[in-house]
């Protein structure tokens, strides 16, 4: 497989680092990462919406894709892509370290002092990462 190429990742593309004002979306940060694969910016903000929902992505989706496929399709529709060109086992291993890296996070806010975040999504990230694990196994 050839390497996913590097791109500048800002290390903060999530839903709410947007302003979005009728056909145009502008995000904000503070700061840029150094070049990372694009799919780390991509699997963060694909993370996000089902951390928020109501009710998480099923199982299956979250087997095959680690998020809602509706998601994904929506992402790469909006870069001329398609869900289906992308290698669902590949996929998986990004959501997967995604995932993790959030639990992570979460955990090391916890271990200095930092208060939760208002919904704390850490029950859905083991959920999820139950299941993409699963599913790579």
């Amino acid at each position: 497989d050839p390497p996913v190429p590097p791109a500048p990742a800002t290390g903060d593309f999530t839903p709410t680092t947007f302003v979005i004002r009728g056909d145009q979306a502008v995000g904000f940060y503070s700061t840029r990462n150094p070049a990372t694969p694009v799919t780390f910016d991509i699997c963060r903000f694909l993370m996000y919406p089902d951390m928020q929902r109501l009710l998480p992505a099923s199982r299956t989706e979250a087997r095959t894709w680690g998020c809602r496929r509706s998601d994904l399709e929506c992402f790469a529709a909006a870069y001329g892509l398609s869900a289906d060109l992308l290698d669902p086992k590949q996929w998986l291993k990004f959501q997967f370290l995604e995932i993790t890296r959030r639990l992570t996070a979460l955990k090391l806010r916890a271990a200095n002092g930092a208060a939760p975040p208002r919904f704390n999504p850490e029950r859905r990230l083991r959920r999820n990462a139950r299941l993409v694990l699963e599913a790579l196994v």
